[in-house]
């Protein structure tokens, strides 16, 4: 058994930065790094519990694959978002008035989670706390700010509210952070403005 062949791409931007950006920032930026936020709460549920079987061990080591490649995937339209703020200011203000704002953004995982799933919320306000100023070049203090903090420990894990337990979730919010604050377009727009 394999996979077959992707469906044709639906994806019609006709040299619409605006388009692109809406449509990377709501499948991205928040589907996809919600995906992720789930599958690595779901593991780091599994693992609390523990696995006593070799099936329930294959299966969360998959997942956990999974929610860090997706955290892969959410990094690259955070970077994109931040691409767009640097080329198209028209684009990035379109994008902050119709889906960056916090209440919008506190409403898409609170549409998307159970209620009560409070690490998952606090990675995500983490998560966007840090990025949204950051790809949006709003602040240039948190930028060199989070460049600095984020970058220069690649290895240290800087939220310990879960008293230094340091699960999937913990290791995906960081990755997805160090994913955008660290890249080198990052880094590049941060020295050079």
């Amino acid at each position: 058994m394999q996979p077959g062949a992707l469906p044709a791409s639906q994806h019609h931007f006709e040299n619409n930065m605006t388009a692109l950006a809406l449509a990377t920032v709501l499948e991205g930026c928040i589907g996809e790094t919600l995906s992720a936020l789930e599958l690595a709460a779901e593991v780091d549920d599994t693992a609390a519990v523990g696995v006593d079987d070799k099936l329930t061990e294959l299966l969360m080591k998959n997942t956990e694959t999974i929610a860090l490649d997706e955290g892969r995937h959410s990094s690259l339209a955070w970077r994109t978002i931040h691409w767009v703020c640097r080329v198209d200011s028209d684009a990035c203000n379109t994008v902050q008035r119709q889906i960056f704002g916090v209440s919008t953004l506190t409403e898409a995982v609170s549409k998307r989670l159970p209620a009560g799933n409070v690490e998952i919320q606090e990675a995500w306000t983490r998560i966007h706390e840090t990025l949204v100023p950051f790809v949006t070049a709003l602040d240039r203090a948190k930028i060199a700010k989070a460049t600095r903090v984020y970058c220069s420990s690649p290895n240290t894990t800087f939220d310990k509210s879960n008293n230094g337990a340091n699960g999937v979730l913990e290791q995906l919010t960081d990755n997805i952070i160090r994913g955008v604050v660290c890249g080198v377009e990052s880094r590049t727009f941060t020295e050079t403005n």
